[in-house]
């Protein structure tokens, strides 16, 4: 069976970077792009939203996969992973059987897979995007409970 992916690119400019101290209230200063189709075939408006919430709308009767293409090209920083807060009960490895994490010397680039069940379109994510800062070590989060982007 030969399956479908679309894929979308999100851009990320930290302008503060903010270590987490555990605690909700720290979040890195950063703006994110909407979502660019970057799929071989796009569709009109299969990918809504600011960037930090996003909204997938999948054809009728899609069987394919869907990948967020997350975009940080400064060297002082790079990504370390992604937290989604769920939507209808959906996260997990079922939901996003892969995330490839791709590094070079000037950017990073996070690719998250997602299954996309057909049933539940329009599909709405929420996420925090965990970055590292090269220099220091410090992990801080961009967090979409809190209001910082610029």
């Amino acid at each position: 069976m030969n399956t479908v992916t679309y894929s979308a690119i999100i851009n990320i400019t930290i302008s503060e970077f903010q270590p987490t101290t555990g605690g909700i209230g720290n979040s890195i200063t950063a703006q994110l792009s909407p979502p660019q189709d970057i799929s071989a075939s796009p569709l009109p408006n299969m990918f809504q939203g600011d960037g930090q919430n996003l909204t997938v709308v999948v054809p009728e009767g899609f069987t394919g996969q869907v990948q967020l293409n997350l975009n940080l090209e400064d060297p002082k920083f790079i990504l370390i992973g992604v937290a989604f807060t769920p939507s209808s009960g959906r996260l997990g490895r079922t939901e996003f059987p892969v995330i490839a994490n791709n590094r070079s010397a000037h950017k990073s680039l996070l690719t998250i897979t997602d299954i996309c069940d057909p049933n539940e379109s329009p599909i709405n994510f929420n996420y925090g995007i965990v970055v590292q800062e090269v220099s220091s070590g410090a992990i801080g989060i961009i967090d979409p409970r809190v209001e910082t982007e610029n």
